[in-house]
């Protein structure tokens, strides 16, 4: 097998370095687009209690979810993963599209299994 002189490691090193380049550029210019561009500009704001914002918000949906991970990013700001049953999925995107000039303002309230399934036919734990 002859040698190209070129490996596959420092073909995707190039790559991968044009394509930070192009993504620094993008969130120079003020793009939404990147995983930093709309995170470092939250890192800023501060925290609002729900009757100073009540008056502008406009109700777009309610989702049940289970808060599966948090972490705190390196310039302030916080990333949580929020998983929902996939029923939600139409409201969850509608809430994207509707609320990508603004903010999303969200009142957690703690539901128990029990109440949110309500009379369903729950497995037994061993089942489980």
């Amino acid at each position: 097998m002859a040698a190209t002189g070129a490996t596959s490691k420092s073909k995707s090193s190039v790559s991968s370095a044009e394509g930070k380049a192009r993504q620094r550029k993008r969130n120079k210019g003020g793009s939404r687009s990147g995983s930093s561009g709309e995170a470092l500009s939250i890192a800023d704001m501060p925290k609002r209690l729900w009757d100073e914002v009540e008056e502008e918000v406009e109700h777009i949906c309610d989702i049940a979810g289970k808060i599966s991970h948090s972490q705190v990013g390196n310039s302030g700001y916080l990333v949580s993963t929020l998983n929902s049953p996939l029923e939600y999925a139409h409201d969850l995107l509608d809430a994207h599209l509707k609320a990508r000039d603004g903010l999303v303002y969200i009142r957690i309230y703690h539901v128990p299994i029990s109440a949110y399934l309500g009379e369903m036919d729950l497995p037994d734990e061993e089942e489980i």
